[in-house]
């Protein structure tokens, strides 16, 4: 996979498979830290201890004994492949908690990518679903919930598929505003935000 966006509509399948109605999303890039840290959380129906333990092995994939792909490997290498992070915890009958940090100047580490077709597909193919989404930088907190969002265009007169178009094109808006100064794929750098914080120490305050 060439784009973290891709890894996380791969790891939300994976929470759909575990029979999740909720899924949230969180991507946080904070200069402070230089990480990009990306969690994804559900409800489903979790992983007991040897599932777990099994679960990011890419040599153990049969869906007989686990409800998880390659996905999980996957995501656990890229992460890793930064200097970054990765971390899985689960419990049966309660739901799963994956985070993956990734080092932001990284050159290993892969861009964002398209994060508002991911739930645009998402939304689409499970009606049902309700997917949060919370994006954070210094620029601030965006937060997203497709049931509260859908709803509202709904009751305007709006389809499912007009509300997972502007739910794409809200999420991606938001993403280039949020992240536009601490991603370098979308022309921030934290180098530059750094000096601009060492002229300015009060600019930009978290």
């Amino acid at each position: 996979m060439k784009e973290l966006a891709l890894h996380i509509m791969d790891i939300m399948q994976n929470s759909i498979t575990a029979e999740s109605s909720i899924i949230s999303v969180g991507v946080k890039a904070l200069d402070l830290d230089g990480l990009v840290t990306i969690t994804v959380a559900d409800n489903g129906c979790g992983m007991d201890e040897e599932t777990l333990r099994r679960a990011t092995d890419p040599f153990h994939t049969s869906r007989a004994t686990r409800l998880v792909g390659l996905g999980l490997p996957m995501f656990k290498e890229a992460a890793q492949q930064t200097g970054g992070d990765f971390k899985l915890e689960s419990e049966k009958g309660v739901g799963t908690l994956l985070t993956a940090s990734f080092v932001n100047e990284s050159l290993d580490r892969q861009p964002l990518g398209n994060l508002g077709n991911v739930f645009f597909l998402t939304m689409l193919s499970h009606q049902d679903l309700d997917l949060k989404l919370e994006l954070s930088s210094y620029m601030g907190t965006f937060s997203f919930d497709s049931k509260l969002f859908s709803e509202g265009l709904l009751k305007r007169g709006s389809n499912q598929m007009d509300a997972a178009f502007r739910a794409e094109t809200f999420i991606n808006e938001q993403v280039n505003f949020i992240f536009k100064d601490t991603l370098p794929e979308l022309g921030g750098g934290l180098h530059d935000l750094k000096r601009n914080r060492q002229a300015d120490p009060g600019a930009a305050a978290l």
